[in-house]
């Protein structure tokens, strides 16, 4: 009976470590849809990635509600802009519970004037009928270099 409760536990460990990999694939591609909509402008395609609850807040501490008002505030309005659309780097993926993920990311932008623009980005997904959807965006203010800076030498 000890043997077949050990093989049980075991299964069960495996089978949540196969779905955690399956998930961790699903969400990278839900956040790769997402870069390419933004690039791309697609107002439609990142509503669609958005709950309908879901909120964005931003460094200046904006908060937009809606996976509408959200589309329309992650893709720059205008025809021509100095700085590159932004470049999500997933630093690492969390489960907190089952069915809910954190992601904490950089948000990376280029431009003539600012050069390179590096924000904190804290992303909460849900799942919803087997597919992920952000739940919560954050953007913080400019990235803390990971080493201090050195003092400059007079």
């Amino acid at each position: 009976m000890r043997v077949f409760a050990i093989f049980l536990l075991a299964a069960g460990a495996f089978l949540a470590r196969a779905d955690e990999a399956q998930d961790r694939k699903k969400i990278g591609q839900a956040l790769d849809a997402l870069k390419n909509a933004q690039r791309r402008g697609d107002l439609k395609a990142i509503a669609a990635l958005f709950t309908t609850d879901s909120d964005l807040r931003t460094t200046a501490g904006c908060i937009v509600r809606g996976p509408a008002a959200i589309a329309r505030a992650l893709v720059p309005e205008g025809v021509w802009t100095e700085v590159t659309p932004p470049r999500l780097d997933i630093e690492s993926v969390r489960f907190p519970v089952p069915g809910v993920a954190l992601v904490a990311a950089v948000e990376v932008q280029y431009g003539s004037i600012i050069l390179k623009r590096a924000r904190p980005v804290a992303i909460l997904l849900k799942k919803e009928n087997n597919a992920w959807r952000i739940e919560a965006y954050r953007v913080a203010g400019e990235r803390v270099p990971r080493a201090p800076l050195e003092p400059l030498s007079p």
